[in-house]
């Protein structure tokens, strides 16, 4: 694993032999801190042509109405649009931010030609995304 990011808001790391980036959010952050972090995601995606991604928002607070309503809107047709071909999200803690995260997972799963799975175990999540990838690899 290489570590890219790492500031207090979100640790990104890359599992480039998996093709994997993982995002560990730190705590409630602003708009503009949740925003900017994945448009990182997506590049890195984009760069290094990521298959995988693992979201760990356990320690994430809520989700702003706007911010799940871009993330959905305008985000994920983005990254869709990279070959991402599955997503695990450790949900979080916070009943807010897991109904938001819930929402989008749902709004996500509509539209994405990928698999969006929600986990309470980040081990679980990793193992889920490790086997899928097997399946089509």
């Amino acid at each position: 694993m290489i570590t890219i990011r790492n500031d207090g808001t979100v640790r990104i790391e890359l599992d480039l032999e998996h093709g994997k980036v993982t995002s560990t959010w730190s705590h409630s952050i602003r708009s503009e801190e949740y925003r900017l972090a994945l448009w990182h995601i997506h590049d890195l995606v984009r760069d290094h042509h990521l298959v995988l991604w693992l979201s760990d928002t356990r320690a994430m607070g809520a989700i702003l109405h706007a911010d799940e309503k871009w993330s959905i809107e305008v985000f994920m047709p983005e990254v869709i649009k990279l070959g991402l071909r599955r997503v695990a999200v450790v949900r979080s803690e916070d009943y807010f931010a897991h109904t938001a995260t819930a929402r989008m997972v749902d709004a996500t799963a509509v539209v994405a030609p990928f698999k969006v799975e929600l986990f309470a175990d980040a081990g679980d999540a990793e193992d889920w995304l490790l086997k899928e990838q097997a399946a089509f690899v």
